[in-house]
């Protein structure tokens, strides 16, 4: 989040502008904020004098501040950059905390941005037997299972990464400052495929970045929370308490990950994930509660061929159902995508000759979709895994995918036994719908 520019070089200001820009509109709640935002970005870039800068932005309080400062320091080239400017930004990132702290120097504007929230994620780590070894595959397999637990896949990739962090305390004890925990987490991360390294380190803090993500072409924001759990459990293990903020990531369509893990006491991260050790229980919540409260129903049964032709027919059986009682087409779309996954996935490991159900239930609340299989069943880490091995795939993008659409996933298969995917999905209706009135 933060770039070195010459503004003697032609085109420098606008390319600023465009990146900050970009970046703003990756990481904020509401794009056409950002919009608003750009003239202030452009005439901040554009009103310092010409030479040398370095352009930072900071999300720790509750909008983004873009800050300015020249860049005079030792080491800087005071010629325009050009070859020279990979060497200058890593110089102005150096000095980073010198050059905010000049006074009267550096230029801070806020720009009423504000970063999407992201709720704490803090789980206990799964028994030891759950991750046999330290590398992607057997990771995988635990996020595998803890999807089809019924967990979310943020909440997957939280308790593998807090299960990552017990496992290598076990095997080399506590890392008792962040310089220990940034290289933990550096040597775990490129055991598993990443390109991590430590930027900077303190007693107090320690920022790591990152060039290559070990999910590859199937990387997305959720499976950042692995390592996000894997640097706060580790560094929480010392003090109690760590504070982690993911400031930029490849899965987000950033240049490289960037995240902080902070063990200063006392300090509010708006935009941090929060680790305690021991990890606290979780809140008591209710349970979400998608029963029909009244007797009008709508249900669908179907028995199907194993046949990929059935998969179309199914959605569309469906789908006529829920335009029937007035579905919102977003919340249709989402259960036709999950009904088309299920279905394919079951149809793609069943065994010959084998037929499968699909039950529908509709309810004023939600549709409860069953997808059974009484065939062989299969392995169910086969969907979430071949996600990770194709992430480009038109199919086998599995268990991810359904997790994504729906509000709750929940699976049985055990091969020989048959396989048993459940979706349940809340419902929004269009008013004056006849059949919607009915539902309530």
């Amino acid at each position: 989040m933060d770039w070195c520019l010459d503004t003697r070089v032609p085109g420098a200001l606008e390319l600023a502008a465009d990146e900050v820009m970009a970046h703003l509109g990756r990481h904020a709640i509401e794009p056409a904020v950002v919009e608003l935002a750009g003239p202030l970005i452009r005439d901040a870039i554009s009103g310092r004098p010409a030479g040398p800068m370095w352009v930072s932005l900071d999300w720790s309080g509750h909008r983004c501040l873009l800050r300015i400062c020249p860049l005079s320091g030792p080491g800087l080239p005071g010629e325009p950059l050009g070859d020279g400017a990979t060497r200058a930004h890593e110089v102005a990132a150096r000095l980073a905390a010198e050059l905010v702290a000049q006074p009267g120097e550096p230029v801070g504007v806020e720009l009423g941005v504000a970063r999407t929230p992201q709720r704490d994620i803090d789980l206990p780590p799964a028994a030891a037997d759950r991750l046999p070894g330290v590398d992607a595959a057997h990771l995988l397999g635990l996020i595998s299972d803890e999807l089809g637990a019924g967990r979310s896949l943020e909440e997957a990739a939280a308790r593998a990464g807090s299960t990552l962090a017990e496992r290598l305390a076990d095997e080399h004890g506590v890392a008792l400052d962040p310089p220990g925990v940034a290289a933990r987490v550096v040597e775990a991360e490129r055991r598993l495929g990443a390109d991590f390294e430590v930027v900077e380190a303190d007693q107090h803090r320690a920022v790591l970045r990152n060039r290559r993500c070990p999910f590859g072409p199937a990387a997305r924001p959720a499976l950042c929370r692995l390592t996000s759990a894997l640097t706060g459990s580790t560094a929480a293990r010392s003090g109690g308490h760590a504070d982690v903020s993911v400031m930029e990531s490849l899965a987000a369509g950033d240049r490289e990950c960037r995240l902080a893990v902070q063990m200063e006491p006392g300090l509010d991260q708006l935009v941090a994930h929060h680790y305690e050790w021991p990890v606290p229980d979780p809140p008591d919540e209710p349970a979400l509660d998608l029963s029909n409260p009244r007797r009008f129903q709508v249900k669908l049964t179907l028995l199907l061929p194993r046949d990929h032709l059935s998969v179309p027919i199914t959605r569309h059986l469906i789908r006529a159902a829920m335009d029937e009682v007035g579905v919102l087409v977003d919340d249709a779309d989402a259960v036709d995508l999950a009904v088309t996954e299920a279905c394919a996935n079951v149809i793609d490991h069943a065994g010959p000759g084998d037929a499968y159900d699909v039950i529908v239930t509709i309810n004023p609340m939600a549709a409860h979709i069953r997808v059974v299989d009484v065939g062989r069943g299969f392995d169910h880490r086969a969907l979430f895994l071949s996600k990770m091995a194709e992430g480009g795939a038109e199919h086998g993008r599995g268990l991810a995918l359904m997790h994504a659409v729906v509000d709750q996933v929940r699976l049985e298969s055990q091969p020989e036994r048959g396989t048993v995917v459940h979706l349940v999905k809340r419902l929004r209706f269009e008013e004056g719908a006849a059949a919607g009135q009915l539902l309530g």
